[in-house]
């Protein structure tokens, strides 16, 4: 480290690391702003969503905290959801969304019924479990 200074090599490595580092802290920050249950939420579901996996991936759906009983419709062979504001909070669209296909949570016991939908502003519709009967 002549003159004090570092090497381009281990500046490039402390300037990635530090994006890291402030890449996590924001998402610690905005996922723990808005890290409860809606009002009125069943408790004795939570176990429940905390089981939801994205297809393909194994993440998780998110929890109860991002997953809210949703309208649903068809468009076309396609589902959209709307994600409004009184359910999801101030980032949200207030419109109708396409779910990706590879969202859906085919075939899954629904015990809220209707159909639910994992949001979040980073994401979009991350999981979507058709209502019973749907």
């Amino acid at each position: 480290m002549p003159g004090g200074r570092l090497s381009e090599e281990a500046a490039c490595r402390y300037s990635f690391g530090m994006r890291w580092f402030g890449l996590l802290a924001l998402l610690l920050v905005t996922g723990s702003a808005h890290a409860a249950p809606p009002p009125g939420a069943d408790p004795t579901l939570a176990p429940w969503f905390h089981e939801l996996r994205r297809p393909g991936t194994g993440y998780p759906c998110c929890s109860e905290a991002d997953c809210r009983n949703v309208e649903a419709r068809a468009a076309g062979s396609r589902t959209e959801v709307f994600i409004g504001g009184e359910a999801f909070g101030s980032r949200a669209p207030d419109a109708w969304v396409l779910v990706p296909p590879a969202h859906v949570l085919a075939g899954r016991d629904n015990p809220t019924g209707g159909p639910i939908a994992c949001w979040a502003a980073w994401g979009g519709v991350l999981c979507f479990v058709p209502g019973s009967g749907t």
